[in-house]
């Protein structure tokens, strides 16, 4: 058998024969002694040849024997090492209660065969962790007389799982911390894991993400879509970002971007591990300049003012739910309002047109505060009780208006409320009218204008 490449398992059906032949002499050992020397330098020959650091202690405790490949790796000489105590050459200070017990219990015969991980002082100081197989020599009365460790050096090995304990509880901490939304999941959907970030934006506790579901955070309108596109991922596609949206906890909408891998074993996938980040107001920015120029193209292609204003009514819809709208015009010379779009949910949803005196209502708050403005009805409430305004039927529970300038001029306002749902619209819902108001008042003008061309024309 060739011992150089041998494994620790070959190697110690070697030694179950040798010490077969042992325990075979030791009971002729008076007739014997010569071959019995001859089977123990058999087992010496057979530690030389291998590259496993070996020593032998016996029943006193001290070391009897070292083979070459340990003392090469110890830097010691035979003579610094054999007749000294193990625990002269093992360190003991740091070994576990558990380790040390197992080293004493040897010699009572516990076992046959034992593994521990002692730490051995070499020459220059330095401790080295070595894996030990144990195999223990008895003599005739079944006592252990000698106990030879075989080891291996796992000191890098155990470097290296502590610096991958390390860097992974960094990556625990970096994914932890990461403004991105991370999730592991499985390939049926349930969760396994998400980030901070992930929880604070979606507004699940722990205890609800562990009944979680991928199928209940996708919006139903990307559902389709994002199943697809994981498919894809599972099939080995090595497809680009995706974008979807996830709803929170309270139902709110969060436009998303990101990528998807799969994650295998034994060739087969296990998991899925997604890395997204909110890309809401990119969208919401993206729509914004697309309702911009549509409304610059309504101005073009609407018959007339009224139909002008029916359209960016139902463009605003595809962003807003915008049930409630209506559009002021105010004549400054004779201090009129005229509304040439006016749709009241509590009117039946009829589009009417009217006019009216300038006064107190909450149009002309809006009209003449020159800014945006949202107001609750517990503001609308207070203003009336101070005179500011006047109510004209029901308070709604949110109003939102919005001056239309033009230049240096404000020739309307533009106005949205709910009268069921005071969250119904947020600051944002605000911002997107302010931004799109003065393409509306280009538009409105240059109908206006078209419309009084033609009925002189007429």
């Amino acid at each position: 058998m060739e011992l150089q490449n041998s494994t620790a398992q070959d190697l110690l059906s070697e030694i179950d024969h040798l010490k077969k032949k042992v325990q075979l002499l030791e009971s002729k050992k008076s007739e014997n002694q010569y071959l019995l020397n001859q089977t123990d330098l058999q087992f010496r020959k057979v530690f030389e040849r291998v590259r496993l650091l070996t020593l032998s202690i016996d029943n006193t405790g001290k070391i009897s024997y070292i083979n070459d490949a340990l003392l090469k790796f110890t830097g010691w000489n035979s003579e610094d090492i054999l007749g000294k105590t193990w625990s002269e050459v093992f360190e003991r200070e740091n070994d576990s209660e558990h380790e040390e017990d197992k080293l004493a219990k040897i010699f009572e015969g516990n076992t046959e065969v034992l593994k521990l991980k002692k730490k051995l002082i070499a020459k220059n100081g330095t401790l080295r962790t070595i894996k030990f197989q144990v195999i223990t020599e008895r003599n005739q009365s079944d006592e252990i007389v000698y106990v030879t460790l075989l080891g291996e050096d796992i000191t890098e090995k155990k470097r290296v799982i502590r610096a991958l304990k390390e860097s992974n509880e960094d990556l625990q901490d970096l994914f932890e911390n990461a403004n991105d939304l991370i999730q592991v999941f499985t390939i049926e959907g349930k969760m396994i894991f998400v980030n901070n970030a992930w929880k604070n934006t979606l507004g699940y506790s722990n205890e609800e993400i562990e009944s979680l579901n991928l199928h209940n955070i996708i919006h139903e309108d990307y559902k389709e879509e994002t199943l697809a596109f994981l498919d894809k991922v599972w099939a080995g596609d090595k497809s680009d970002k995706i974008e979807t949206a996830f709803q929170t906890k309270t139902g709110k909408t969060i436009q998303v971007i990101g990528s998807i891998n799969v994650r295998y074993e034994n060739g087969k996938p296990v998991t899925f591990r997604g890395i997204f980040h909110d890309n809401t107001e990119r969208i919401r920015a993206e729509r914004a300049q697309n309702l911009y120029y549509k409304i610059a193209n309504l101005a073009i292609n609407s018959d007339n003012l009224e139909t002008l204003l029916y359209n960016i009514h139902q463009e605003l819809k595809t962003l807003i739910a915008v049930n409630n709208f209506h559009v002021a015009l105010y004549d400054k010379d004779k201090n009129y309002l005229n509304f040439p779009y006016y749709v009241d949910e509590t009117l039946g949803n009829n589009i009417i047109t009217l006019k009216r005196i300038a006064g107190k209502g909450l149009t002309e708050y809006s009209l003449f505060s020159e800014k945006p403005v949202i107001l609750y009805e517990e503001d609308i409430m207070l203003l009336a009780q101070e005179g500011i305004v006047e109510l004209m039927g029901p308070v709604p529970k949110i109003w939102l208006g919005v001056p239309l300038r033009l230049e240096n001029r404000t020739i309307g306002v533009i106005a949205v409320k709910s009268h069921s749902d005071r969250n119904k619209y947020k600051l944002r819902h605000l911002e997107l009218l302010d931004f799109i108001s003065g393409q509306i008042a280009i538009a409105i003008e240059r109908k206006r204008n078209e419309d009084q061309i033609i009925a002189q024309r007429a």
